[in-house]
């Protein structure tokens, strides 16, 4: 495999999700008003890469 290549899969998937639009929603609805660390756009990612990768458990 070439090691050249930067754009995973993943990465590719990411391009076609409207973030600005998920940004301005989260914002509509205050989502994110109490958050420190673990943001809505966070959440979303962490619980898509589980799902790609059929994870058991989201516990390291």
């Amino acid at each position: 495999m070439d090691k050249d290549i930067t754009e995973t899969t993943f990465n590719q998937l990411l391009v076609s999700i409207n973030f600005n639009l998920f940004s301005k929603i989260v914002t509509e609805l205050e989502l994110d008003k109490y958050t420190k660390k673990l943001t809505t756009k966070r959440l979303f990612l962490i619980l898509l890469y589980g799902q790609l990768e059929s994870v058991s458990s989201l516990d390291s």
